[in-house]
């Protein structure tokens, strides 16, 4: 029963992988044509090419961090004694990856602000889970899994409405 449990989860995660790899490679496009030609390095943390004002992208922000807050739980829910480093390094080097691929592919601006928020987002995570557990105990893997589940469906389907209207 255990073993089933796991492969739900590693599920879970291959389709969440797959999920970020589309909001964030190809911004939620079905391919990287539309997005070729913009390429570029920002290496200020907090500084936006597109800014409204002198104000911060707040939304941009915001967006990044949770978009990896999955990313956190999943990984406490596949490996329970992960320690925060390894998993704080494995945020890390994610993002970096899907940064060094947007400026190797020409699709989009490689920024540190994305770096930092996208590993705060992985952190808060592994945060939510110990607080989670905290309540549910034992149950917070079927919790999770529960929410997840349907917090990609919805993702998904309220997507793929939108593609339909447009």
């Amino acid at each position: 029963m255990m073993k089933m449990k796991h492969k739900y989860v590693k599920g879970l995660f291959v389709v969440y992988l797959f999920l970020l790899i589309w909001i964030i490679i190809f911004k939620t496009e079905f391919s990287i044509e539309p997005l070729k030609g913009l390429q570029g390095i920002n290496l200020e943390p907090f500084k936006y090419v597109k800014r409204v004002g002198n104000t911060i992208n707040f939304a941009d922000v915001i967006e990044n961090i949770v978009v990896f807050i999955p990313f956190g739980l999943l990984l406490k829910m596949l490996h329970h004694k992960v320690s925060i480093l390894n998993a704080a390094l494995l945020f890390f080097v994610t993002s970096l990856l899907f940064e060094v691929i947007q400026y190797v592919l020409h699709i989009g601006i490689s920024d540190i602000t994305d770096i930092i928020t996208n590993t705060s987002g992985g952190m808060v995570g592994l945060a939510l889970y110990h607080l989670l557990y905290l309540g549910f105990k034992k149950k917070t893997d079927r919790v999770l899994k529960v929410v997840l589940t349907v917090g990609m469906l919805v993702f998904m389907l309220l997507y793929s409405f939108l593609l339909l209207v447009n």
